[in-house]
């Protein structure tokens, strides 16, 4: 028996397995790019389900739009925070009141970088905004390489204390009035900001506070804790704010 009658030639393989290729390609390809859209999109529907969820247990109300039950914006326009640009936008939103502030938590998206660079970035983000703080306009953050850099290139100046050299290693304080802000951060504030894990940047003006760990968006099941700790840091600046205005009252 002449074995070559039952080889297959060449070119039929190729015709066989560019039919398969064709066959299972195309519907591989639209699967792959389902998938690549859908799961992003799925994992986002899921975050804001258990972000209402939560929001419910710890009595605070949902925004689809960054607006309050009222119409207003929840976070003002006017902010002049430097996490806020004009290439971001919030989504799930939910905010209330909390020790006599208002409250806000949210994931803030935007993009960082240009032309080819550009990168998108998320992260949550907590706001209060409280009456009774009185603070100059200050950004603190961990001390890193990266925010060295910037500091440098846009002539900022990091803020130390002779008297708290763990303070002044562990943060970059930097701001418009040195005077001001050195005389906000008090022994009392100094000493509690050393005793914390230094993860999170702060931007504050006037009554206005925001805190989030830079490029982090975190997990629902820890926004109650991210919350504790942004309403411990709130309380600490309004103590250091009423020691401030005790001392210009009695001045």
């Amino acid at each position: 028996m002449n074995i070559n009658h039952l080889l297959i030639e060449e070119p039929v393989l190729n015709i066989i397995s560019s039919s398969i290729l064709d066959t299972i390609g195309i519907p591989l390809v639209l699967l792959t790019v389902a998938l690549w859209l859908g799961i992003p999109f799925y994992l986002d529907k899921r975050r804001g389900i258990k972000l209402i969820q939560i929001a419910k247990e710890i009595n605070l109300s949902v925004s689809s739009d960054g607006k309050d039950a009222e119409g207003v914006d929840i976070i003002p326009d006017e902010l002049n925070f430097g996490i806020f640009t004009n290439a971001g936008f919030e989504e799930n939103v939910i905010y209330g009141k909390v020790k006599s502030a208002k409250v806000a938590i949210f994931d803030y998206l935007y993009t960082r970088g240009g032309g080819d660079a550009t990168t998108a970035k998320e992260q949550t983000i907590i706001y209060f905004e409280c009456s009774i703080l009185r603070m100059p306009a200050f950004s603190l953050r961990p001390e890193s390489m990266r925010d060295k850099i910037t500091m440098a290139l846009t002539n900022k100046q990091d803020f130390n204390f002779a008297n708290h050299p763990n303070f002044s290693k562990k943060y970059l304080l930097s701001g418009e009035d040195e005077a001001q802000i050195k005389k906000f951060f008090n022994a009392n504030l100094l000493g509690f900001f050393e005793n914390v894990n230094p993860q999170f940047c702060i931007d504050a003006m006037n009554n206005h506070l925001v805190i989030y760990n830079d490029d982090t968006r975190v997990k629902p099941m820890k926004i109650k804790s991210f919350m504790n700790e942004g309403i411990a840091i709130l309380e600490a600046f309004v103590s250091s704010s009423a020691n401030t205005v005790a001392r210009r009252v009695k001045n």
